[in-house]
């Protein structure tokens, strides 16, 4: 009788670990952008006059000075939300976005976000990275970013 009971422990043992290995190489690993993809985009749906998020902990940012980066400009629609969030992971973790009437899309920017005091700094920002504007969450302003002449007059 022993025999049978050290059996039935080793069928039941060598059962789960099958079973655990299956599992193991049979679930697909879901990517984390994949959530942040889904999160941004309802987000977004709600938030049409425009929106900043913080991905690391999912909370909107209400202060300081925001400026994209060009590396994501004229993203629109959630066919362009990975690029924008893979590339806002790897600098600040930081997300907006807007709707457009004009071309009734909705843009998402990987952006910086710059202290109240640093404007000159998120001017300087918005121009290196080809910007027509940033934006004051702190006093809800747009901030048109203008160009030297001969800036204007050595661009392609």
């Amino acid at each position: 009788m022993k025999i049978h009971n050290y059996n039935q422990r080793y069928f039941t043992t060598i059962i789960f670990i099958l079973f655990t290995a299956f599992l193991l190489t049979t679930c697909e690993k879901k990517d984390p952008v994949d959530d942040l993809i889904e999160f941004v985009w309802i987000h977004s749906a709600s938030h049409p006059d425009g929106f900043t998020l913080d991905l690391t902990d999912k909370t909107s940012i209400t202060s300081g000075i925001v400026a994209a980066y060009e590396e994501t400009q004229n993203s629109f629609g959630k066919e362009s939300l990975r690029k924008v969030i893979t590339h806002s992971l790897n600098h600040e973790s930081i997300v907006g976005g807007w709707f457009n009437t004009t071309d009734s899309n909705y843009y998402f920017d990987s952006s910086i976000i710059f202290s109240d005091t640093s404007l000159a700094e998120a001017i300087a920002f918005a121009r290196e990275n080809h910007q027509l504007a940033i934006y004051d969450l702190t006093h809800d302003s747009t901030i048109t970013i203008t160009y030297p002449m001969r800036y204007l007059l050595l661009q392609p």
